[in-house]
């Protein structure tokens, strides 16, 4: 697996909880040896919205509320059984969520409950193979 290149990015509305989680990502896996590039702030994503305060009188009295999205995106390089059975094992706080990118064929999840899906790509055939307990199933790309 020495080819294999892990693409997390995580997304929040709080810095501070990202970065944490951030932190937490990068030292379990240099407790396992791995490469880590970054991590790379990516620009916060800023919304605003305007409400009238009242619909019937003063119309030019509004209030305006703003939405930060806060983004981190960390390449993890080298890995190894051991990292992914480690970034496995942490426990991210509410409100963060994370993306997970494998450049390798196959990746397996496993649920809480036990069950296993096991995803595959077959870039020549041009195909996504998916198989769980229920069956397998094959998807055109």
């Amino acid at each position: 697996m020495a080819r294999e290149k892990i693409r997390i990015k995580l997304r929040g509305y709080d810095h501070e909880l990202v970065d944490s989680s951030v932190r937490k990502i990068v030292e379990s896996a240099k407790e396992t040896r791995a490469k880590i590039a970054g991590p790379i702030p990516l620009p916060t994503e800023r919304r605003v919205y305007t409400v009238l305060r009242s619909p019937h009188i003063d119309k030019r009295s509004m209030e305006h509320f703003e939405r930060r999205i806060h983004t981190r995106l960390l390449d993890i390089k080298e890995t190894t059984s051991e990292t992914i059975n480690a970034l496995m094992d942490i426990e991210l706080p509410t409100g963060i969520d994370i993306e997970i990118e494998r450049s390798g064929n196959v990746l397996t999840l496993e649920m809480p409950d036990g069950s296993k899906v096991i995803v595959n790509s077959q870039a020549p055939m041009r195909q996504l193979w998916v198989a769980a307990r229920s069956g397998g199933f094959h998807y055109a790309l």
